[in-house]
């Protein structure tokens, strides 16, 4: 009996029905998750594109990646777990819980940093800038490590010629990666939007 259920394990692994090995809506949502927790923008494409998640978060691509060292600091802590997948036909639902660091003061004291570093009148280069930039957020996440925040988004898939893809992810979605980040720069950018017309 031991030997049968062996063979039968190693025929069920051969023909992909054992495992994880076939294509499904939650091994997709994993993999793009695994690229987004390494900013591997390579393998984002097959799963996501780069520019989905720029111009979702309202940031110029451009600017975007010249700074990818800051975004692998803001994802370096981020953690998920898949709670739910409904399948429906060739469309799709997975629900994730996901945690990071609450970048909201994070940036605030970053901005408050560049801020300071503009006003001083310190001449220095733009790759002199954009290396402080990220000494700040490096400091500022380890310093604010414990003050963390979780929510609950989907993400919707659709099935093409076999394949599961991963459509374009809400803003809801990319600001729970980021840890509210897209939260932070918007309020920003509004309070200073206010600030001009007074």
């Amino acid at each position: 009996m031991k030997k049968t259920l062996i063979l039968f394990l190693a025929i069920l692994s051969l023909t992909g029905f054992y495992g994880c090995t076939a294509n499904t809506p939650q091994r997709t949502a994993e993999e793009m998750m695994a690229s987004i927790q390494a900013w591997d923008t390579e393998a984002m494409k097959n799963t996501l594109s780069a520019d989905d998640f720029y111009d979702t978060a309202d940031m110029d691509t451009e600017v975007m990646e010249d700074a990818e060292g800051t975004m692998k600091l803001l994802v370096s802590n981020m953690t998920y777990k898949i709670t739910d997948t409904k399948i429906d036909g060739d469309t799709a639902v997975v629900t994730f819980e996901i945690t990071n660091v609450n970048m909201k003061p994070v940036f605030s004291e970053v901005l408050n940093q560049i801020f300071s570093l503009v006003f001083s009148g310190t001449d220095i280069t733009d790759e002199e800038a954009q290396q402080k930039v990220m000494e700040y957020f490096k400091t500022s996440i380890e310093t604010n490590k414990a003050d963390t925040v979780t929510s609950t988004v989907t993400v919707q898939l659709k099935k093409t010629e076999g394949e599961w893809t991963v459509e374009k992810p809400s803003d809801e979605f990319f600001n729970a990666v980021l840890g509210n980040f897209i939260t932070a720069v918007k309020e920003v950018n509004e309070s200073f939007l206010d600030a001009e017309f007074e």
